[in-house]
Formats: structure tokens, sequence, C-alpha cells
């Protein structure tokens, strides 16, 4: 089964699904292809059996005896099955078709598999990058908002400013929250994709 970046992707439901069906595809076809040929089996079998009777007998000099008798029984026998008229060629053709159908879907998943798990890769990656970034934007605007609380201590900003950079800062806040949210989809879809939830 084809891996990417070192992730299986039998993992996947769809892809499994996929392959089980080539596989049973595949045993009906061989069944199909059994049945055609000349089959030959053999049986056999032995009974044995005691027949008694609640009755007396007399014997050849007289004498009293039980009626009863062993009987042994074998049982030997060939069946030959020749598919002269049947060869199965329909079925056969059917299911010779329906193998390449499910083949090329299993294709189809396993390509589709591999480029959800590509985008999802370089989504995550890009997530985690941007998180990096906009961590070092977020400590750079607490600090503005410190500088400008002391300017304002000191009589160099007014109320306004403050409150306009104090703004500026939650937007930035904002901005960081949306991020995280963006990264959180990103990881959903890369587990998605490498099957790990459903």
């Amino acid at each position: 089964m084809p891996e990417m970046s070192g992730i299986s992707l039998t993992t996947r439901a769809d892809v499994r699904e996929a392959a089980a069906r080539v596989n049973l595809v595949d045993a009906r076809l061989n069944q199909a292809r059994r049945e055609a040929r000349v089959d030959l089996s053999l049986q056999g079998g032995y009974s044995h059996a005691q027949l008694r009777f609640p009755l007396r007998g007399v014997d050849a000099h007289g004498m009293l005896m039980p009626i009863e008798q062993v009987v042994h029984t074998a049982l030997i026998g060939a069946r030959v099955s020749l598919p002269l008229w049947n060869r199965n060629q329909g079925t056969i053709e059917a299911l010779t078709a329906e193998r390449a159908g499910a083949t090329d879907t299993l294709a189809a998943r396993e390509r589709q598999a591999r480029a959800e798990l590509d985008t999802a890769l370089l989504q995550d990656r890009e997530a985690r990058r941007a998180i990096e970034q906009y961590s070092a934007i977020r400590e750079l605007a607490r600090q503005n908002v410190d500088v400008f609380l002391e300017s304002y201590d000191l009589g160099r900003a007014t109320l306004a400013d403050v409150l306009i950079e104090q703004r500026r800062y939650l937007d930035v806040e904002t901005g960081y929250t949306a991020l995280l949210a963006r990264a959180y989809d990103a990881t959903v879809a890369l587990r998605l994709a490498r099957g790990e939830t459903r």
C-alpha cells in the first residue's frame, strides 16, 4: 500500500474499503475460474450394521439360536464435472471488468488520499509557522502598550493614544486567536487525512 511522508494510507477507511473490494472481486473471479474447469471428486464410505430380532430360530443341528445378521457395506464413487457448455465465460468477463473498475477506484482513492494528505501537511506546517511569527508580533504589541502607558504616566501621551494602542493590541490578539483556530482546523484536517479520526 502506498505511503506518503512516512505515513501509511492503509489507516484510511476509504482506501481500506476499496482494497477490500478488489480482494473480494479477486476471490469471486478465482471461484468462477475454478468452476469452469474439469473437476473430479472421489467419495468413499463404509458402514457396519448388526440386525437382531427378539425371536429364536433352529440351526442345522436342531439347536435354538437367536436370529441376527451382520451387514458390511463399502461405497466408492466418483463425480466428474465437465463444463462443456457452461464455462462461466460471461461471469469471468463481468468479474474481470468489475476487478478493473475496483482497481481503478482503489487507485483513485489512493491519489485522493495522497492529495488530501499533502494539502493537510502543508496547511498544518504553514499554520505552525504563522503562529511562531505571530508570537513575536504579539510580544511587540504588548510592549507598545506598556510604552504608551509609561508615556501617559510621564505626561507625554494622551489617554486617547493609550486607548488607540490598546485597541491595536486587542486587534493583534483577535488575529492570534483566529490563527489558533485555523491551526486547530489544520491539525484536525491532517488527522483526518491520515485516517486517525473518523
